[in-house]
């Protein structure tokens, strides 16, 4: 796996927010980040020949994002945890239903043991907790926000990846 996903993701959304902290404007990273992604999502929609398998990938995500306004009651938080849904969410249906294979060697364990679904079940809840513990200890914001972006950064750039490779065909 390439790090190359996470240096993208990770850069553009630190930009936009250095940009949104420089200028005193609100919401820049979070409305920057959106236009960003629906520009490339429209470059790749010629790519897009198996729409239909992410359905039940946002599906799951959407359910981790309600546990996250559920249990944290914190809007960037539930976004970090509908990320890291979505992660596992893609690994789960893409390996079960669509014969991809695992590269991760915890995660493979994990899977061949226990099925995919642990590993979606495994991460939502572990952020769950993890974003719980931070919003709860962390004795400034931005140490807070920082972490929270960091854990929805592990979740989304892998997670997007393999939501594209999977709609895409390969």
């Amino acid at each position: 796996v390439t790090p190359g996903i996470y240096i993208t993701v990770a850069v553009a959304f630190f930009l936009l927010y250095w940009i949104e902290k420089k200028k005193g404007w609100s919401n820049l990273a979070y409305y920057g980040g959106w236009a960003l992604a629906l520009f490339h999502l429209a470059l790749l929609i010629p790519a897009m020949q198996f729409i239909e398998r992410a359905v039940w990938i946002v599906v799951l995500a959407g359910i981790a994002y309600l546990a996250g306004k559920m249990l944290l009651k914190n809007e960037d938080s539930s976004l970090a945890v509908m990320a890291q849904g979505l992660d596992g969410a893609a690994t789960y249906i893409a390996i079960t239903f669509y014969g991809y294979g695992e590269q991760h060697v915890l995660t493979s364990f994990l899977g061949s043991q226990l099925g995919y679904l642990t590993f979606y079940i495994l991460k939502v809840a572990l952020s769950l907790a993890i974003l719980y513990y931070v919003n709860k200890e962390s004795k400034s914001e931005e140490e807070r926000n920082l972490l929270t972006y960091a854990i929805f950064v592990m979740g989304m750039a892998p997670g997007l990846r393999d939501v594209l490779r999977l709609i895409a065909g390969v």
